[in-house]
């Protein structure tokens, strides 16, 4: 019986470690196929851990073009699934509470309230967490433990440090 537990057990842990390697890769690939398009290298991380097409992510970074928000967080509106307005609403409460500007494209991204996401900034800065990946980090659902992890898988399977963040922060499969 003990023997059993112990196989599934390795079993399961095997498989999950395959799944998320084809993750990472599929991943990684997603940010070569940017490559290959107008996405600029500044998107193409947010593009990569998004489960939008060339077509539509490029449509919603137009769609930001011709609005008031700013050029740094046009990536985080297009791989978002919120409104114009709704993302334009969460910008300007992270103003209003004097949020970092460095965070409030990822802020106004996640479903977080301001403090949740707050309190996540203070939980990364208290670690060794690269700035970098901060925001990344406040704005998932991962625990530390976990969205370290995903970073350490990204850096292992040869993503870019830039893109590390964004799919550390994902829930990135390349199921559609």
């Amino acid at each position: 019986m003990r023997a059993l537990f112990v196989t599934i057990t390795l079993l399961m842990l095997f498989l999950l470690g395959s799944c998320t390697a084809n993750d990472s890769e599929a991943f990684k690939n997603r940010i070569k196929e940017a490559e290959t398009t107008a996405i600029l290298p500044a998107f193409r991380g947010l593009y990569a851990a998004s489960n939008k097409s060339v077509e539509d992510f490029t449509e919603k970074i137009n769609e930001a073009k011709r609005s008031s928000l700013i050029p740094i967080v046009y990536g985080h509106y297009a791989a978002s699934n919120k409104t114009l307005d709704q993302y334009s609403k969460r910008i300007k409460a992270a103003k209003v509470a004097s949020m970092k500007p460095m965070y409030r494209g990822l802020f106004a991204f996640s479903d977080k309230s301001i403090q949740e996401f707050n309190i996540k900034i203070e939980e990364a800065e208290a670690t060794t967490m690269l700035p970098l990946f901060r925001g990344h980090y406040a704005a998932s659902d991962k625990s530390i433990d976990v969205f370290n992890l995903r970073i350490k898988e990204a850096k292992a399977t040869g993503i870019p440090t830039a893109y590390c963040g964004e799919y550390a922060a994902s829930h990135f499969s390349k199921k559609p």
